[in-house]
């Protein structure tokens, strides 16, 4: 196991400024405490410049952040991290803010739940998806994160695009991403074999979903 080594800098300022009993390391890989005090800067500055800012900093604050062990949690973050940079990359910084929180949140752990719950959507358009999203609740209660994590996180992320062009009102992108949504759903269902379950076990898994 790496230990941080707090009293070696970053980067030396001149060939002289360490002692030929402190030699540097040769590279950041060898230096994890660097990678992290960069991190604390950067969302000390994006705090300092406002949202617009946070946007590109997050992003990147999110592609350096340790990936998670679990593969469907690795695969989401992966998924989020991209997500943050490419709306970056389009100057949609409230967007790249939002996907890089979930991907930190990830990478420490902890459940993001379905991004329903963090968009700002009309009654219709819940009501609308109401039904699809429970669909993948179900999944997840068959175990789709566990036994097919790739397929589960294309659905969560196809997902996310169609609640987010939902909240923006962007109607042809929201119809393809509940296309695509819908196609990788029924894939996950079909990988699990949930075409037509046992009533029994169906009931008890809706009943469950809907906790």
């Amino acid at each position: 196991m790496r230990t941080c080594l707090p009293a070696i800098p970053c980067a030396s300022s001149s060939p002289g400024a360490l002692s030929e009993h402190r030699v540097a390391p040769p590279d950041r890989r060898s230096r994890p405490d660097c990678g992290l005090r960069r991190s604390a800067v950067l969302l000390s500055l994006c705090a300092l410049l406002g949202l617009g800012a946070c946007g590109a900093i997050d992003a990147h604050v999110a592609s350096i952040a340790p990936p998670p062990v679990d593969p469907y949690q690795r695969a989401l973050f992966q998924g989020y991290t991209a997500a943050a940079t490419a709306e970056a990359n389009r100057y949609h910084f409230s967007n790249a803010h939002y996907y890089a929180e979930r991907a930190r949140a990830v990478s420490r752990g902890e459940s993001v739940g379905d991004p329903v719950a963090n968009r700002q959507l009309s009654a219709a358009d819940n009501a609308r998806i109401d039904a699809t999203v429970r669909r993948l609740r179900i999944a997840r209660v068959y175990g789709a994160t566990e036994r097919y994590p790739d397929t589960a996180v294309a659905a969560m992320l196809k997902l996310e695009c169609w609640v987010q062009a939902l909240e923006e009102g962007r109607v042809s992108d929201g119809a393809a991403c509940e296309q695509d949504f819908t196609q990788e759903l029924g894939k996950l269902e079909r990988q699990l074999g949930l075409a037509a379950p046992p009533q029994g076990l169906r009931v008890k898994a809706i009943r469950k979903a809907k906790r």
